[in-house]
């Protein structure tokens, strides 16, 4: 009967030894599946943080561009026909004195429009 005890004994203890590492294992997987759980919620919360600033820096830039592409049409308009170029031509073909303060303040005007671009960026 000792035998028997004894046989017995050594199969529980490689069943106890067993269940133990199978235990460890199930808590070692358990333990990764939590930290890749974890490690993947900071980078997707990383990610969206980077996302709102690119949304934030192409905003900035989009309202930057409108800006200069207005100033841009106002020079135009201000160098352009019925601006100073035109007043320019007629003052040099009729030579009126009239006409040199028009151009005198369209000059102005168009210089005050290209610090304004400037200042845009």
């Amino acid at each position: 009967m000792r035998e028997e005890t004894g046989t017995a004994g050594n199969q529980d203890k490689r069943i106890v030894a067993r269940v133990f590492w199978l235990n460890l294992l199930a808590a070692t997987i358990s333990l990764m599946v939590i930290a890749s759980i974890v490690t993947g919620v900071m980078i997707g919360l990383r990610v969206i943080d980077q996302f709102d600033r690119v949304d934030d820096l192409w905003v900035e830039y989009d309202n930057n561009i409108a800006s200069k592409v207005q100033v841009l049409g106002q020079i135009r308009d201000s160098f352009g026909f019925a601006g100073f170029i035109h007043n320019f031509k007629n003052y040099v073909l009729r030579h009126d004195p009239q006409l040199l303060g028009i151009v005198i303040r369209d000059l102005e005007e168009l210089r005050s429009r290209i610090a304004s671009y400037r200042v845009t960026g």
